[in-house]
């Protein structure tokens, strides 16, 4: 099993623990990427947080009573491309498939655990119709598919 059981022990706190710590939660595009930023999200170099941003998150997160939890439905590897410099936060990728535990390198992973059967003809259809819509892409993640 993929799943970081050893890791688990991490995302349960108990309630005292939680009485003198903050919690800050960020979405990635949009919040942590401009919204007028074209990027694209199967173009890792695309991925920039800008220097202001990435320097502040980083002095928030030297503070050892606060966790920052940045979510995306970006893959691991742009969250990990854009954001990996930052030691002390979390990272969500895929909707919550992938996740990176704040102090740690190691990345944790559902992917075994879910049926992708459906994702091959799924994408068919979806490439057939990107094809022939100008400017549209499709982003393809290990559990997930979008246009």
């Amino acid at each position: 099993m993929s799943l970081c059981h050893e890791d688990s022990s991490m995302i349960t706190v108990r309630y005292s623990d939680m009485l003198y710590q903050n919690r800050i939660v960020l979405g990635f595009s949009g919040t942590l990427i401009p919204r007028n930023q074209y990027y694209h999200p199967s173009i890792l170099s695309s991925c920039r947080v800008p220097h202001t941003t990435l320097h502040n998150l980083k002095v928030l997160a030297e503070d050892e009573l606060t966790d920052i939890v940045v979510m995306s439905s970006v893959s691991q590897e742009a969250l990990e491309h854009a954001l990996g410099s930052v030691q002390n936060i979390w990272l969500v990728a895929e909707g919550g498939v992938k996740w990176r535990p704040a102090r740690t390198r190691k990345w944790c992973s559902l992917v075994d655990e879910i049926n992708t059967e459906w994702l091959s003809p799924v994408e068919e259809i979806i490439e057939y119709f990107a094809d022939r819509t100008p400017g549209s892409c499709v982003h393809k993640t290990a559990c997930s598919i979008s246009w």
